[in-house]
């Protein structure tokens, strides 16, 4: 009796840690959101691992996608097709959503058997098989997809601005990874990899249900009592170099009917104070069918089915710089005529900002459509998620307004400055090098121009 006393006065000492997962919502750490949604049938669960390709060891990228997905395979208890079979009959899927800085496991299912979906899903996490054939038929995919790309000219053109911007860095390439980073991740690293970065402190469940908040809360905890305790790895955040100059990046796709554009540079943080502002400029410059890029060369001169700009384009703003882009996919003869008129209109924008017409209309659309954003348990969902992952402040909708009503031609030129340089960008071009290679003498200020071959590999 003496030694059980003991025992129970020791677990309540400060410092020793109970295992598994402990939920909680609010004070430091939060890392357990949930959002009621009375009238759904249906129920989602994200389990969100502070990590991603960041992760990738150099010469190894798409570690991260090939071992999450290999998550999905065998488990100790059942085989590939065993584990498949018992999600399909609750009428539940689980899917995987790998990115550079977190990595999201989701389960959907009816909300009367949620609790044996959640059963599921934990089996997936905590009891993986990882058995070879499963990782090598996931390789198999992966590598598949990574050659498919190819024979798509605007993953390539994604491909290609990421390595423009974020050469040298472990942002340089998608989760996805390389061909040869694929072939060299081993089978024991893909164990490793999961082994290290699945860890209880490093994990965010966030759900989506009408069920109750408690009832939800202690599923999980029971069923993620055996979660593997501590802390995953750091992430080292990149820091990339700057841009010095316009380098002009050049992929030759003979035959092309379009050519497809970046013009770009390395974004802001989600955090960054003036995103509200330099965001309501960018709604009127590039975000909308009425901006200025659309309008101009879509509408007023017909050269290509579209055109945008702003920051979410590319590489959403996070706890890392993401990336600013101006984007569009002209027909081929309109190229060059194209590309020199999208230069002077972000020039412009980025001396002078916007018209004062402008920003009342931006000011208006903004605040009329914020309110949208959240009018569903899953967007609120995952606008806390961003907040809580990357520090992005989430407004509500008299305090968003209130920051876009106060905005100023002046306090957006000022944000403007800071953020944005049209004589320090990369230009990426992808099409038929007819229609591309007079533009290379045509556009001014070029430092560089880059000829790119293999858009997979590194350059």
């Amino acid at each position: 009796m003496k030694k059980l006393f003991l025992l129970l006065a020791l677990l309540a000492l400060p410092g020793i840690a109970e295992a598994g997962i402990r939920l909680k919502s609010k004070g430091a750490g939060p890392n357990y959101l949930y959002e009621k949604d009375s009238k759904a049938l249906a129920s989602s669960v994200q389990l969100v691992f502070r990590t991603g390709s960041l992760a990738d060891p150099k010469g190894k990228e798409g570690l991260s996608e090939l071992a999450f997905r290999s998550l999905l395979g065998a488990t100790k208890k059942r085989s590939k097709e065993d584990f498949q079979a018992a999600v399909e009959r609750l009428g539940a899927s689980i899917s995987i959503d790998v990115g550079a800085g977190r990595a999201i496991l989701s389960v959907d299912a009816l909300s009367d058997n949620l609790e044996p979906a959640l059963q599921l899903l934990a089996e997936a996490v905590l009891e993986p098989g990882l058995v070879d054939e499963d990782i090598n038929a996931i390789r198999s995919e992966l590598l598949a997809g990574v050659n498919q790309e190819l024979s798509n000219n605007r993953r390539i053109l994604r491909r290609i601005f990421r390595q423009a911007i974020f050469r040298n860095t472990a942002l340089a390439f998608p989760p996805e990874g390389t061909l040869n980073g694929l072939s060299n991740a081993t089978n024991e690293d893909v164990r490793a990899f999961i082994a290290s970065q699945l860890k209880a402190k490093d994990v965010i469940f966030a759900v989506s249900s009408n069920r109750s908040e408690a009832e939800v809360k202690g599923w999980i905890e029971k069923t993620f009592a055996n979660f593997p305790e501590g802390n995953a790895p750091a992430l080292a955040m990149p820091s990339p170099e700057k841009i010095e100059g316009r380098t002009v990046f050049v992929m030759d796709r003979p035959g092309s009917t379009t050519t497809e554009i970046a013009i770009g540079h390395h974004g802001i943080l989600a955090n960054n104070k003036d995103r509200d502002t330099l965001e309501t400029g960018l709604f009127a410059f590039g975000e909308d069918m009425t901006s200025r890029l659309f309008q101009e060369l879509r509408e007023k001169k017909g050269w290509t089915y579209g055109a945008a700009a702003g920051f979410d384009l590319f590489e959403r703003p996070r706890r890392y710089p993401g990336a600013f882009l101006v984007w569009s996919f002209p027909q081929a003869e309109h190229t060059q005529e194209l590309v020199l008129r999208a230069l002077e209109i972000y020039e412009d924008y980025a001396k002078k900002g916007l018209t004062a017409k402008e920003l009342s209309f931006a000011q208006k659309s903004l605040g009329n459509s914020y309110p949208f954003k959240f009018a569903t348990s899953r967007s609120r969902l995952t606008a806390r998620l961003y907040e809580l992952l990357e520090n992005a402040p989430h407004h509500d909708v008299a305090e968003y307004r209130g920051i876009v009503n106060g905005v100023t031609r002046g306090s957006l030129r000022s944000a403007i400055r800071k953020a944005h340089n049209a004589e320090n960008v990369a230009i990426v071009l992808v099409g038929d090098p007819e229609r591309t290679k007079g533009l290379l003498t045509a556009i001014p200020k070029v430092k560089n121009v880059v000829k790119i071959t293999d858009p997979l590999a590194a350059f």
